[in-house]
């Protein structure tokens, strides 16, 4: 086919363009232009070009002058009161990335600011280390054992299951026995045993191998609960990772007189010839009878990993400097208890002397214990004696019987200030345990979930376990809730309940030839 001569090659036009630039006159504008730049030009360019660099330096320096000095970082080595927290990470902070975790950022001759979106009370948190994305899906479960291989292997079992549990790490304290192989090497690949030279309550916290991820879920081995439960907790954890979230409350008994108006008729608070300023231990019935708590126990908690640290820090350190006094951890050794208290009163300690926060409810609800014939320390005869003292003397160790003094801030800036956003509040303080009628708050700064799952539509990235699990709840009603926690108790308990380990049940009884009717 002839192609019509109407239409123009490529070449022909590149031609046709040089042809129009050749014969284009050029100016004598442009021939200014085409001349050597003469030396005063040069010098000109130069200065320019100085002008520019030293206005960049300054601006520069002008920006960090006012982000270390307004918000004054220089006191990385400082003490907080009593205690040493060394915050030597902090330099290496972002101001976005101190708000979005919640820290306080204090600024010398004011008030401390925080990001309330996260942290909504006016609290001090150790520097810890951010949550990336992986923090945010996934947690490590630190699991506390001794000579219950039986009931180890059952909540491995359970608890591997769930999706959002990176690694399970075990703290394995029996120097005479080795894990059986079937948990050593566990079907799941997620189990990881830590083996310890020492048969110590406090090596629960003493991390011996980093896990995978910041969240750590510290539980003992005769406790399950359903996944949904466990992510209830996680991801109440990752709005406040500066906070225990513990799924079981108890409270402190500061004296007789608030124990009287707490606890109205129970004899066992009031004896006779008894220092008024002691503290004392308040156990379930006390808690639940007073509505109130101030401590979380460790057996189902989750737990920033940088507090695990901080309280295992002191260990063989001469000069005693660290968070935890070496006599907290001396008495945990002798009485083989009370590592739950040290960890809920060193946090609470840190955090303006307030208590752990909590799960929902119906979390709390879910949890299922395993029968152990052997018994647990808690029946020990010394038991309460020995919690009493705990609280009693690790109250006094870590300052947490009165509200903060002007003179005693946690923190002093450059100029020897006092900073201390803890003033006009109480110190270690009870907060509410339950609401009346609602099987969704529970503790202290309860969830709004009307808002959560309103916010959660907003964001860009939604994790999808935390979808599902706001979206079960938005459908429960009073009928569909028990029924819902009838189903996740049965599925948790399945592999429990066919080994009788489930007590008042028949395998239970078949298995350990008990009538309860002679009980």
């Amino acid at each position: 086919m002839r192609r019509s001569s109407s239409v123009k090659t490529e070449d022909d036009t590149s031609n046709l363009h040089k042809t129009q630039n050749e014969k284009r006159p050029v100016t004598l504008r442009q021939k200014k232009w085409m001349r050597a730049p003469s030396k005063n030009a040069n010098q000109e360019n130069f200065l320019i070009i100085t002008i520019a660099i030293v206005t960049v330096i300054l601006i520069g320096g002008i920006h960090m002058y006012m982000f270390y000095h307004l918000h004054d970082f220089s006191y990385k080595d400082e003490l907080f009161g009593p205690n040493l927290v060394f915050t030597k990470k902090v330099k290496k902070m972002t101001l976005r990335e101190a708000r979005e975790r919640g820290e306080i950022i204090y600024k010398l001759n004011s008030s401390p600011t925080i990001n309330t979106k996260s942290a909504p009370t006016k609290e001090k948190s150790p520097i810890l280390s951010p949550l990336s994305a992986y923090d945010r899906e996934y947690f490590t479960i630190r699991i506390n054992t001794y000579r219950r291989n039986e009931q180890l292997l059952i909540s491995l079992n359970h608890h591997a299951k769930c999706a959002g549990v990176a690694q399970i790490q075990v703290v394995w304290c029996d120097e005479e026995n080795e894990p059986p192989p079937e948990i050593v090497n566990h079907s799941s690949g997620k189990v990881y045993i830590e083996y310890h030279s020492i048969n110590s309550l406090n090596e629960r916290f003493h991390v011996l191998e980093n896990p995978t991820t910041l969240g750590i879920l510290s539980i003992d081995d005769d406790v399950l609960r359903p996944c949904l439960a466990l992510d209830a907790g996680f991801f109440k954890w990752t709005m406040y990772p500066h906070r225990m979230i513990a799924f079981d409350g108890r409270m402190h008994l500061e004296n007789q007189k608030n124990n009287l108006e707490l606890l109205k008729d129970d004899a066992h608070i009031v004896q006779n010839n008894e220092d008024e300023s002691r503290w004392k231990y308040g156990y379930l019935s006390d808690t639940q009878k007073s509505n109130r708590y101030s401590i979380g126990l460790t057996r189902f908690a989750f737990i920033h990993v940088d507090y695990l640290h901080l309280y295992y820090e002191n260990k063989n350190n001469a000069e005693n400097t660290g968070i935890i006094p070496n006599r907290i951890l001396d008495m945990v050794n002798e009485y083989k208890n009370c590592e739950d208290i040290a960890m809920s009163f060193m946090i609470s300690s840190l955090t303006c002397g307030n208590p752990p926060l909590m799960p929902q409810r119906w979390a709390v609800e879910t949890m299922l214990k395993l029968y152990t014939k052997s018994g647990a320390i808690s029946s020990g005869k010394n038991h309460k004696i020995h919690r009493d003292e705990c609280v009693d003397k690790f109250a006094d160790l870590l300052n947490l019987k009165e509200s903060p003094k002007p003179n005693s801030g946690l923190l002093r800036g450059k100029e020897n200030e006092v900073l201390n956003p803890c003033l006009d509040t109480p110190w270690l303080h009870l907060a509410p345990l339950s609401y009346s009628g609602n099987v969704f708050k529970y503790g202290a700064q309860p969830e709004d979930w009307e808002k959560e799952i309103a916010n959660e539509k907003k964001e860009e990235l939604k994790t999808t376990r935390k979808q599902i699990l706001l979206d079960t709840i938005k459908k429960w009603d009073d009928t569909s809730y028990g029924t819902a926690m009838m189903r996740m108790k049965a599925e948790t308990q399945h592999e429990a309940l066919e080994k009788g380990l489930i007590a008042h049940t028949k395998q239970w009884r078949e298995r350990w030839n008990i009538d309860e009717d002679k009980h």
